[in-house]
């Protein structure tokens, strides 16, 4: 089941990365969100084990001081994860980021200057595993502040 459901993205209420909306895949689903308006300003889902990275790194460039960023992974977050994906994920506040393996689930809200950035990481080790050949799900419900330095 962990390899055939994917994340599920919601803000302000609203879905907007799902299996139903068919726009998440393996790899990273990423939602960017003005902090100042609370509009999304763009989504995307990168395959970090098949596809080349350019795709991820050009989204990436896209974030303004003003953005907040939601990220929740699927299956493999880091196979062709890149050191500069890594360093641009760290500048967002990811710490997580740096000892991201294979089959690790990760989930990340960030951006530039954001106070209290927010992840977690499930790591993927096979005599603990909640799902036999991934770790468990994670689950996060909160609210972000609006004002970004």
């Amino acid at each position: 089941m962990a390899n055939i459901v994917g994340p599920k993205i919601s803000f302000n209420g609203k879905t907007v990365m799902s299996n139903v909306h068919n726009n998440v895949g393996s790899g990273l689903n990423i939602v960017l969100v003005s902090a100042e308006s609370g509009v999304i300003e763009d989504v995307g889902s990168f395959n970090m084990y098949s596809e080349k990275v350019d795709p991820l790194l050009l989204f990436l460039k896209k974030i303004q001081k003003s953005t907040v960023v939601l990220l929740a992974s699927f299956d493999d977050p880091v196979t062709r994860m890149s050191d500069e994906v890594r360093e641009t994920f760290a500048s967002l506040g990811s710490h997580g980021v740096k000892s991201l393996s294979l089959r690790d689930a990760w989930i990340f809200v960030g951006g530039p200057g954001m106070e209290k950035p927010f992840e977690k990481v499930e790591k993927n080790q096979l005599q603990s595993n909640a799902l036999g050949g991934w770790p468990g799900v994670i689950e996060v419900e909160g609210c972000l502040q609006k004002k970004i330095k």
